[in-house]
């Protein structure tokens, strides 16, 4: 059986921030980032991410 996994993208530049498997919280995912995308360091609020749903 596959777990659902979640991703994290930035909506800036198209990076994966993160993925994961747990069901957390944006702001618990953005916390080790220091709010910020890892990939263009463009700053986030995890008041502006929307939910977008495929099957893999």
């Amino acid at each position: 059986m596959a777990f659902p996994s979640i991703q994290i993208i930035c909506e800036k530049c198209g990076g994966r921030i993160n993925r994961i498997i747990n069901v957390k919280s944006v702001k618990d995912i953005l916390r080790p980032f220091n709010g910020r995308c890892n990939s263009c360091g463009v700053s986030l609020n995890p008041s502006d991410f929307d939910l977008h749903m495929e099957k893999a």
